[in-house]
């Protein structure tokens, strides 16, 4: 959580210690967030963002939904890549 780390989000610190527990790169994490300092945060530490709620919001997720009621893990993957233009 975000009181084990020094810098809370917006700053990456969290995200990044997440992912070191874990033993991945950050760019193989996708976060889901509903705050703007999370979707920040995951952005700087180079992760994949998906964020739930108002796109004016959130829009700078790589991918915006209202919600995850409906969706199934393939579905959201399917529609992050179709925003990826990286690839």
């Amino acid at each position: 959580d975000g009181h084990s780390v020094e810098n809370f989000k917006p700053a990456p610190d969290v995200f990044l210690k997440a992912a070191a527990l874990l033993q991945i790169e950050p760019a193989q994490c996708l976060v889901i967030e509903d705050a703007v300092a999370g979707v920040l945060a995951a952005l700087a530490a180079g992760m994949k963002v998906v964020g739930v709620g108002p796109w004016e919001r959130l829009s700078s997720a790589n991918l915006v939904l209202p919600s995850l009621a409906g969706y199934h893990w393939d579905d959201i993957l399917s529609k992050l890549a179709a925003t990826d233009v990286s690839d």
